[in-house]
């Protein structure tokens, strides 16, 4: 059983929230930023990820997420959400 389902039923929607908003242009590519951090430290906070390797590349997906806040152009956003997506897909099957 999952000892704090609440709270990480709590984070994956704000980290949700915060993704889609910042995806959008809304405020700017700082909120997709935010949005991976969070669902980074959601995973690793909540033991999602069992190895150290694991959670190292889970943290590494946070490197094309701040490239978003540096600079804002279509084919960057297209490249680093599926860099960020790809990542941290592998990290959560490590």
């Amino acid at each position: 059983m999952d000892p704090s389902p609440a709270r990480l039923s709590l984070l994956v929607v704000a980290a949700g929230v915060v993704l889609d908003f910042g995806l959008r242009g809304g405020v700017g590519n700082l909120l997709v930023t935010a949005g991976v951090v969070l669902f980074v430290i959601t995973l690793i906070t909540n033991r999602r990820l069992a190895q150290t390797q694991a959670r190292w590349l889970a943290i590494a997906a946070v490197v094309p997420a701040a490239g978003l806040a540096w600079r804002s152009s279509p084919w960057l956003l297209s490249s680093n959400a599926a860099a960020i997506v790809v990542i941290l897909g592998a990290a959560i099957v490590l």
